[in-house]
Order: C-alpha cells, then structure tokens, then sequence
C-alpha cells in the first residue's frame, strides 16, 4: 500500500493529511500481515534418546520355531555406553545392535518399566520431558506393553502414573490428556472424540486446538485439548477407560485387535497456581481473538471496500477525484471519521494482546518459580502397527480405507525416524512438518523451554520365525536411530 497519492481536487494541506493517514493505515496492515512470527530462542538443553527391545513370548497360534539369531534373554548393561545386538547375523545378513538392552520372552511390564524408564522419571520431576514410544509390528505386543491388560498385568502407563503420583509433592497433581491421530486428523478422546486443529501460538509452538466457542458476549473461546484432572490411581484408570473407549481400532492382516491409529498420552505436573495462570490465559485469548480480528477486518476494509480510494494498477486514486459532484469536505470527513475509528480498533486489540501476553508471561512465571516438578511432562506414544509391506496392501480384500490407513501409518513412522535421528545427531532439521504425528510431537521432542528432554523407544518384535520379516524390520527402525545417537 505504499502507492504514490495524487489529487486533482484537494489542497496542499488536504493531501498531506491524507498522505499521513494513507502511511499511518499502510503501516498498520503490514503490522498485522507480520504480527505472531515471534519464535523461541533454539534449546540448549541436552536431550537423550535410548532404545530397547522387548521380545514378546510366542503364541499359540503361530508356529513355535524361533527366529534364528534374535536375542531373547535378557541382557542389560550397567554401563550407559555399552550396547546389545538384538538380532545377531544370519547368512546374508548384518546384525542388528546398538540397543541399549533387551527384554526377554519372560519379562513383565514391571521389567521394562524398572530397566527403561524408572530412572528417565527424574527428567520430568525436574519439570523437563520425557517420551516413551512403543513401536513393532501388528501383534508384537505394543499396547500391551503400553497399557497391559485389566487384572492380568499393569501395562506402562499404569505403572508411570502410580510412581509420578506417589513422588510428587503436596498440593500437585497431574493433568491428563489423551488423544489419536488417525489418517492426519487429531481426535481429543476424553472430549467425545471431537476433532481437533493443530494451531502455532505467538511463541510458534504447535498446540492441538478443539472446537470454538462462541459466547453470549462475542468472545471466543479456542479449546485446548481437554485435560483431566488427576490424582489418585482410581482417577489415572478412570481417564485410561475413557480415552480407550473411543479409540479407533480395525482388523489388520497379523492381528484382529490391532490399534489402526497412533495414540498420545500425556501426563503433565501441575498445581493450583498453573491451572489459575493457564485459565488466565484463555480469558485474554478469548478476548484478544475478536478484538485483533476485527482491526484486521477494518484495516482491510477501508482499502477494498470504504469507497474512499481505489488502486489502478500501482497508482492510488482518491474516490473524490472521480466524481465531481462528491463534495471534498465530506469525503475529508469520512476519511478521518474512517482512520479514527480504524486507530481505535488496533489501540483495543493491542491492549488485548497485551492482556493476554501479560497472561503468558504469568503462566511462565509460574512455573519458573515453582521450580521443580511443575510442568514437567511425560508422553506416551502408542504408535499404529508398523505394517510395512506393500504386498499385504495388494491382498485381495484389502478395502481403500485400509490401504489409506496403511499409508498414513507408514508416512508417519518414516517421518518420526527422521525427526529422531535428527534431532539424536544434531545434523540437519528435524522434518516436523512431514506429518501430523511429527507435527503433534515437536514440542516435547525439542522443547524450545531450554529444559532437559529425554525419550525411549520400545520396539516390540514377536519371536517367531514366520514373521521374521517385521520383527527385522523394525528391529532396523529402532537401531538406525539408537546408532545416530550413540555417535554424538
């Protein structure tokens, strides 16, 4: 909007005062074409990334020979720098190592839980970050490990909620929030399964957003994902039930149960004061939304349809000149009456943003001076079957829903590997924008709070012979990205 103004019709005085209100508006509009592209400063903090494998016990529907070469003892190292081979080389083949243990056919979810986690707790004790990922084919295992089953055996979940609750100190909890990504959609599972939006806030952080609501007094309020409060074990199986009874599941060609979607957990430290501080912050963002939407509204308006001037080609031209019978007086008028009220929108959503960054900047405040625990979090991903062979997708009966899915599921896993060796290796950006579990994960992956991040992944492999090829295949997932961390 930087045109030239020329007039035939108005005096000297007049046309410098439209050429200041023109600059004044041009320069507001190109504030709000930039506004909200402040980024954090990149995280310093040192980040961890181990990976184990767990080898599940053989069923009784597959055939009882063991894959030749596949560990399945256990082996542990007290040595953090020590790895183990997994699958050690059959003719024509390399080993497959760099993994910083193995879970035996007769380990329990309490097993892997004390030799993977138990002591990673302590990052998010100190308000950092931790994630836990269970990967592997179809039927290898990988919900069970996650959220075992009622009355059998505590799965991950269960068993990382009861040691958060029981270290955290007096007046803390935690808040709860589950969701699935299912074929690039985001469904908030303890809200009815509604769809959600992946939105960046002012800080450029992605955050998961749920419906709008609109209210008596004009505001709107963007929903957060919904969180749930909790702070006993009875609520955390609660919150699980729940979110499990909306999840997506579908029939797979290994296993009829198998989940078909990813699933994300999250378990944040909280206390009153942050629960305070985070609904401060939606009372100003609901204010702050309609406000800036309607000085961005007014701005543009008064360029495209006020009526005052209009653009041939890159030259301005001022209404008043195409019509003699327009009296310049009024027109003056209207174009001040115009610029005033514009200023008037801009000054209240300023002050609102200002509001609301205020808000924020208390959110932050406390945590930082709680120190500690609060904030910290812990992810668990329950990832779909890593399911990667095209000729299960050309099967006779294979519906375009499942080839949908299929592709969906393996775009995201090779968009997460890349994120992880990335970010292990510290060579290259980490593609968070390749898909939306990547998308959903980049906050807590590289946190840009400059505190300390640690992830785990659980391959989960059966030990049968027949399927040989997945339980291979994702032992390769799990050690390309062990072995970029290890070199650096």
């Amino acid at each position: 909007m930087a045109a030239p103004v020329t007039s035939t019709r108005l005096s000297e005085a007049e046309l410098q005062e439209v050429q200041e209100i023109i600059h004044a508006l041009a320069i507001q509009q190109g504030a709000a074409d930039g506004a909200n592209l402040t980024r954090p400063a990149a995280s310093n903090a040192k980040s961890t990334f181990e990976v184990f494998a767990k080898v599940r016990p053989l069923l009784p529907t597959e055939t009882q020979a063991v894959l030749p070469g596949l560990t399945t003892e256990t082996t542990l190292h007290d040595d953090d720098h020590a790895t183990v081979t997994a699958l050690h080389a059959a003719p024509g083949h390399a080993a497959i190592g760099h993994f910083h243990g193995v879970l035996g056919t007769t380990s329990t979810n309490a097993n892997v839980f004390s030799a993977a986690i138990d002591t990673r707790l302590d990052v998010a004790l100190a308000g950092g970050t931790l994630s836990v990922f269970c990967y592997g084919h179809t039927g290898a295992g990988k919900t069970y490990t996650m959220l075992g089953k009622p009355g059998l055996e505590p799965g991950l979940y269960s068993l990382l909620t009861d040691q958060l609750l029981a270290r955290l100190d007096d007046g803390q909890a935690l808040h709860v929030r589950f969701v699935e990504l299912h074929n690039k959609k985001v469904y908030d599972l303890l809200d009815d399964r509604s769809e959600c939006h992946l939105r960046e806030n002012a800080d450029g952080e992605m955050r998961i957003r749920g419906h709008v609501k609109l209210l008596e007094d004009g505001r709107v309020y963007a929903m957060n994902q919904r969180s749930v409060l909790v702070k006993n074990a009875d609520d955390a199986a609660e919150v699980l039930a729940v979110g499990l009874a909306h999840r997506a599941a579908g029939a797979s060609s290994l296993n009829d149960q198998s989940s078909r979607s990813h699933g994300v957990l999250e378990l944040e430290i909280v206390n009153d004061d942050l629960i305070r501080a985070r609904d401060e912050v939606a009372e100003a963002e609901a204010t702050a939304i309609p406000l800036g939407k309607a000085a961005i509204d007014r701005n543009i308006g008064f360029w495209t349809t006020s009526g005052l001037v209009r653009m041939d080609g890159r030259t301005m031209v001022l209404t008043c000149d195409d019509d003699e019978d327009v009296d310049v007086s009024d027109w003056m008028d209207r174009l001040r009456q115009e610029a005033a009220e514009i200023k008037a929108a801009e000054a209240a959503s300023q002050e609102a943003n200002q509001a609301h960054d205020e808000a924020r900047q208390r959110e932050r405040d406390v945590i930082a001076e709680a120190g500690g625990a609060i904030g910290g979090k812990v992810l668990l991903v329950d990832l779909a079957g890593a399911d990667k062979d095209d000729r299960d997708l050309a099967k006779a009966g294979t519906t375009r829903e499942e080839k949908a899915e299929s592709i969906y599921i393996n775009k995201s896993l090779l968009a997460l590997q890349r994120c992880i060796t990335a970010i292990a290796s510290g060579v290259g950006k980490p593609p968070f924008r390749d898909s939306t579990l990547t998308r959903v994960l980049a906050p807590v992956l590289k946190p840009a709070s400059g505190r300390p991040a640690a992830s785990i992944m659980v391959v989960n492999v059966s030990p049968s012979a027949e399927l040989a090829k997945y339980t291979t295949n994702s032992l390769r997932y799990g050690s390309l990205a062990s072995s970029a961390a290890s070199k650096h």
